[in-house]
């Protein structure tokens, strides 16, 4: 994957050079690329538009009555942690009847550009993108060469995430990028990872314990042993308790933190498998069953909210309903907290995996194959899919799938285990 940074000061330096020489601020005869579009000014001050020729010559500056803007162009750049750097410029031009630019291109410094694609430009004139700029948006990776990242989990600082293959880990690496650190390792089969101020928790699958990381590196212990393949969890909000599935002993179990002490809060299931947790009930969804079901968290009897699904995988939870995805029938689907009538909100998915959600959209992985996975976004309410990116190599396999206020968050693992796995980052969402 290609990583291009090209500096803001350099690019604002050589569209100035190229509109000044493109408008006959030198008696040199002007070279460019074939096909491509170069803003001008006219003589009463608006943009004008040349084009190159087969030659590798401009052709003469066409100017539409009615054209906008100005000669000179100025732009700052800052700095953030989404990789990119934002700039602005009287000289900017976007859209509109004034544009000279080719379909597709914007009218940026007085250089037309591709803002879908440019990695100077993304999204916007003057975004730079550290990494890959895709629709617009700004794809980075985070990690690489990890054995089978698993689940991801985010704090103001970190994502942190598992691996899954053996030695079996926990890693954290900047939200903006930087080095990786590996907080444990001996972790057995890390599948499922959830954090809180001061500890990372993770289902070890073959060994039976929750195990609990301190983020600061100092060290890692079980909080909970003799648990049957623990395979998913989820902490509640204020973080006192930790809540996990032991898929083939059929259970929904919680403990306390930090005191571990263990409840079994519903027994005699198949396969519960992916969980949620709000302030009054915890949610977990069953493939075997094909059901998504909801328990009191102060006692009583399991709920089912949807029955004759597929193969439910993960799930999520708002205010208002509980969200999943269907592995076997492609389909993305919420329900009400109470149960009722089952909503499809996305159909046609190529194996959905991992989902999350805002105050706004759906979000989920198609795992895909063969490089057909992509991360794709919907409302609430339902209604048309935008692929945020596709091209990708089973993203969320584990659930890995994570949103903060300005990006979204996923691993990929496309050679199972070999160390080919990637955390990625795309901004904005």
């Amino acid at each position: 994957m290609s990583r291009r940074q090209r500096l803001f000061a350099t690019t604002l330096v050589g569209s100035a050079l190229v509109a000044w020489v493109a408008c006959g601020g030198s008696g040199a005869t002007p070279t460019c690329t074939p096909g491509q579009s170069v803003a001008c000014t006219c003589s009463d001050g608006s943009w004008g538009a040349q084009v190159c020729g087969s030659s590798g010559t401009l052709g003469a500056c066409t100017c539409t009555s009615g054209d906008a803007g100005a000669g000179s162009s100025s732009g700052s750049g800052s700095s953030s942690g989404s990789g990119s750097s934002s700039g602005s410029s009287s000289g900017a031009m976007d859209s509109g009847p004034g544009n000279p630019c080719a379909a597709g291109q914007s009218l940026c410094h007085g250089v037309c550009v591709d803002e879908a694609n440019d990695p100077a430009n993304c999204g916007s004139c003057g975004t730079a993108c550290g990494g890959t700029c895709t629709r617009g948006a700004c794809l980075l990776v985070l990690a690489s060469q990890q054995l089978a990242p698993g689940d991801l989990a985010l704090d103001a600082k970190n994502v942190y995430f598992s691996n899954v293959n053996a030695p079996g880990s926990v890693v954290a690496v900047p939200l903006g990028g930087g080095a990786a650190t590996t907080l444990a390792m001996g972790l057995g089969t890390p599948q499922a990872i959830a954090v809180d101020a001061t500890g990372a928790y993770t289902t070890d699958v073959t060994g039976g314990t929750i195990m609990r990381t301190a983020l600061d590196g100092s060290g890692h212990a079980p909080l909970v042993s003799a648990q049957t393949t623990p395979t998913n969890l989820v902490l509640d909000a204020t973080a006192a308790h930790v809540y996990w599935t032991t898929g083939t002993a059929g259970m929904v179990v919680s403990a306390t933190v930090p005191g571990g002490v263990a409840t079994t809060l519903a027994s005699g299931r198949s396969s519960p498998d992916a969980i949620a947790v709000d302030g009054a009930h915890v949610y977990w969804s069953d493939p075997v069953d094909g059901v998504v079901m909801s328990l009191p968290l102060a006692g009583g009897s399991p709920a089912t909210l949807a029955s004759g699904l597929g193969s439910p995988a993960d799930l999520a939870v708002d205010a208002t309903s509980v969200y999943w995805v269907d592995y076997a029938k492609g389909v993305v689907m919420k329900v009400a907290l109470g149960g009722g009538k089952a909503t499809t909100l996305a159909s046609g998915q190529a194996q959905p995996d991992a989902i999350t959600v805002d105050a706004k959209s759906v979000y989920w992985t198609n795992e895909g194959g063969n490089l057909n996975g992509s991360v794709v976004r919907v409302p609430l309410a339902g209604g048309s899919p935008t692929t945020l990116v596709d091209g990708l190599d089973s993203p969320g396999s584990f659930g890995g799938l994570a949103i903060d206020a300005k990006s979204v968050y996923w691993a990929i693992d496309p050679q199972g285990g070999t160390g080919t796995g990637a955390v990625m980052k795309l901004t904005p969402r």
